[in-house]
């Protein structure tokens, strides 16, 4: 019958077809699978690399000199800058970070380099934590690590009494982020304007604090700090 011949025409071109392209397709479910090979085998090597990093930074956060409570409370903050042994083992410390943070890749290698700064902003070397921060912000604009490397600029900016460079880190954070991040980044700003003697910023700020997060936790904290700018303005 006519469709039996059509049926049978139609299975013979299919044979045809696959005859002559089976060493195409072949080659080609070969290179997908040899592709899909490489891709597990380089995920597994980062995913060991990244592994390998951590426990590295486990390791140095154990040799890391614990904080004393009475100083924190005194005038020297986390470390005794006269503790010259301190001082030693915190360079040493911040300088195991930078070796992890270039010896490795991806997020490892940045978190490292946020350890290493946070280590020289403690050691009191403002060039060295600026590097590090830096290099977080090279390689992160967004996030938890990112955040931190822009307070911990805003830190080394308000050292050397930088308010404007501080602001404007603090400004970053609220700009970019939202929750807790944004509202301690507009908490930090007001304290720093203040500070500078911007109280209109000041101000703006905790008043932008309380209209996007009327929930915050921060209340306690917004109420001391209007008192300060209002005190300040008392002396003005």
């Amino acid at each position: 019958s006519s469709e039996s011949d059509l049926l049978f025409r139609t299975q013979m071109r299919v044979a045809d077809a696959f005859y002559a392209h089976w060493k195409k397709g072949l080659a080609i479910l070969v290179a997908f699978l040899l592709l899909v090979l490489f891709y597990g085998l380089r995920q597994t090597r980062i995913e060991e690399a990244q592994k390998e990093a951590a426990e590295t930074m486990a390791k140095i956060d154990r040799k890391m000199p614990a904080v004393n409570l009475l100083q924190l409370q005194g005038q020297w903050g986390l470390d005794d800058p006269t503790d010259i042994r301190r001082t030693k083992t915190l360079e040493a410390i911040a300088g195991k970070y930078e070796e992890v943070a270039q010896d490795s890749t991806g997020t490892a290698s940045v978190e490292a380099w946020l350890r290493a700064g946070d280590t020289w902003l403690r050691v009191g070397n403002s060039d060295s934590a600026k590097g590090a921060y830096t290099n977080v912000l090279a390689a992160s604009d967004s996030g938890l690590l990112a955040v931190g490397a822009r307070n911990g600029l805003a830190s080394v900016a308000l050292e050397s009494r930088d308010f404007g460079a501080a602001l404007g880190h603090y400004r970053n954070i609220a700009d970019t982020e939202d929750g807790s991040f944004a509202q301690s980044a507009l908490l930090s700003f007001a304290r720093a304007a203040r500070s500078a003697g911007e109280v209109a910023k000041a101000t703006a700020a905790l008043d932008e604090l309380e209209s996007r997060y009327p929930d915050s936790l921060l209340g306690p904290d917004i109420a001391w700090e209007r008192q300060r700018i209002a005190a300040t303005g008392d002396q003005g």
